[in-house]
């Protein structure tokens, strides 16, 4: 199981924090517990269960730094996905056990807490331990990202799981289409309209899907692309896009809880001093990983827009775009870790604030509030 000596394993996190962290609703934490009740009440048939072994439904999937260097250079990432078995059926924040998807001893885990024999080779487990990999390879645990990779994979589960409407899943795809559509239109740039719009039509679809290297070949030569290296490539593109469309989108719920951070911090009772120092301590810390992420965010998607409006809209030199989507695999993951963190610390926040309007609170409840969000945004 996960351990180590800065590890921040769930399961060593007090039992009202933890409960805190894992019911927060945010992109760092998929509550398929939860979720799977809602969609057995539902009258939903077992095909249509995230995970088709039982057990694997009733996890809490969360996205966590690693805690072993490592494990990091085995991922090729710094974030990883952790599976939290609770102790206790009845209410998962009693506590419990979490271990990393790329632990090497994963199947032993499994089968300790899921009933799942370390041989077993079916198609069921066989799908359920593709679908692991999937959360995997995400930054985020997003809602549209989910759903954008259950479909790339062919994977149905029902849509109680996923979080996320058809209109929002449409606003982000059309949003991150409309980005795809000057690559296509540079790329045959001299043909005819009506060449242009069947050629639009088709590879928007295709950089979309990432999967037919040979249709995309005029769009890998424009980007002097392998097409070894362009699926990995176009897919954190799409993601890099999608964390722009949701940064603008949370940006002023953002810039509220930096109010919070820059005026609130300060307890509505009185306290001894060495609790106060203690206090501006953790708040000075969460003020400056805050920071951090929010500056890393700005300035990745900073050089993206200005790398992409130097080549589509300025007809400038493609250098610095295609530098970009060389690194984009890595801006993908720092994106999804730090605008998940954020949305994270927030969520955790809102349900520590005992009223929406008055956001000052007692030390009893703004020390622990601080202990957490230093060890959500670290």
């Amino acid at each position: 199981m996960s351990s180590g000596p800065r590890s921040q394993s769930v399961d060593n996190i007090a039992a009202d924090q933890l409960r805190r962290k894992l019911s927060a609703g945010s992109s760092r934490v998929f509550d398929c517990e939860r979720l799977h009740r809602d969609v057995v009440k539902s009258g939903a048939e077992p095909g249509q269960f995230m995970f088709h072994k039982p057990d694997l439904n009733r996890v809490i999937y969360i996205k966590e730094p690693f805690t072993e260097e490592a494990m990091a250079d085995d991922a090729g990432r710094l974030v990883g996905t952790k599976l939290y078995f609770s102790y206790n059926e009845r209410d998962a924040y009693e506590g419990g056990r979490s271990i990393f998807v790329n632990d090497r001893t994963l199947r032993t885990a499994l089968h300790f807490h899921a009933g799942i024999s370390e041989d077993d080779t079916s198609d069921e487990i066989a799908r359920d331990l593709g679908l692991l990999r999937a959360l995997e390879e995400l930054p985020s645990l997003d809602p549209f990202l989910l759903k954008d990779r259950l479909n790339a994979d062919g994977l149905k589960v029902h849509d109680g799981y996923l979080e996320i409407s058809e209109a929002e899943f449409a606003e982000i795809r059309e949003f991150v289409m409309n980005r795809f559509r000057p690559m296509v239109e540079m790329a045959f740039e001299g043909a005819d309209q009506a060449d242009q719009l069947t050629h639009l039509r088709t590879l928007v679809e295709k950089i979309w899907e990432a999967k037919d290297m040979e249709g995309l070949a005029p769009i890998l030569k424009a980007l002097q692309l392998q097409a070894d290296e362009a699926p990995g490539i176009f897919y954190a593109w799409k993601g890099v896009i999608c964390y722009d469309f949701l940064r603008a989108k949370q940006r002023e719920r953002w810039k509220d809880y930096a109010a919070f951070l820059g005026k609130d911090t300060v307890p509505t009772d009185v306290i001894p001093k060495e609790q106060r120092e203690d206090l501006d301590a953790l708040v000075g810390m969460v003020r400056s990983l805050f920071k951090q992420r929010w500056m890393r965010i700005e300035k990745t998607l900073s050089d993206y827009n200005n790398a992409y409006d130097m080549l589509f809209k300025e007809r400038k030199s493609p250098a610095p775009f295609i530098d970009f989507l060389r690194e984009s695999p890595s801006h993908f993951f720092s994106l999804g870790d730090c605008i998940s963190s954020i949305d994270h610390a927030i969520e955790v926040w809102n349900g520590f604030k005992q009223s929406r309007v008055l956001k000052r609170m007692k030390y009893d409840r703004l020390y622990p509030l601080m202990g957490l969000t230093v060890r959500i945004l670290e």
